[in-house]
């Protein structure tokens, strides 16, 4: 509710009044807001910039963890590169051809009991890594045998037979009247 100025006091009234205008300009005008404004602009900038600032930390350390990775593949595949051609040179018949193994497999079989005779591999792969001048053979056989002491003897004597013959994976399954071996040999040899 307002009250009725007397007319005696209303120029005191409005100087007052005015008075009271110029302190609140006056008061606004000492007022730091473009400092207010300017440090918030400034602290944003800085929160951007340390998010971007790890942003590509993280994205450093993941090239890093990769170029890890792939410089301890790198070593290994030199490892088994050295390996290779230390046999191929210590063993001839380490490079010797698929029939010429699958013939030995075939031989190791019958050495070791097996009641029918090696199938050919139904698998064969081949992987060649460049720059390494080799090729990874991978060979699938499935067999089942009554006999599982002569199934295993048959891997055993498989990977003494052939150099360089590795068991790349296997699986064994009991059936009702035989056992089913799955098994995978894989073999790395020099391209020509």
């Amino acid at each position: 509710m307002s009250r009725a100025v007397p007319a005696h006091l209303a120029p005191i009234e409005d100087a007052r009044l005015e008075q009271a205008a110029q302190a609140a300009r006056t008061a606004r005008r000492n007022q730091p807001r473009g400092l207010l404004v300017a440090s918030g602009v400034l602290l944003l900038a800085m929160a951007l910039y340390v998010l971007f600032a790890l942003a590509s930390r993280n994205s450093a350390a993941e090239a890093m963890e990769s170029a890890k990775a792939r410089a301890e593949e790198a070593v290994r595949y030199a490892g088994e590169l050295k390996a290779l051609r230390a046999m191929a040179q210590t063993n001839p018949g380490a490079t010797a051809s698929a029939t010429q193994l699958r013939s030995r497999l075939e031989q190791a079989g019958v050495e070791s009991g097996l009641s029918k005779v090696v199938p050919l591999p139904n698998e064969r792969t081949e992987t060649l890594i460049p720059g390494l001048g080799s090729r990874q053979y991978k060979y699938d056989y499935e067999l089942t045998d009554p006999n599982l002491a002569a199934l295993l003897a048959w891997v055993e004597r498989a990977v003494e037979v052939v150099p360089g013959l590795e068991v790349y994976g296997i699986s064994l399954r009991p059936e009702a009247n035989h056992w089913r071996l799955r098994v995978t040999f894989s073999r790395w040899q020099k391209t020509e």
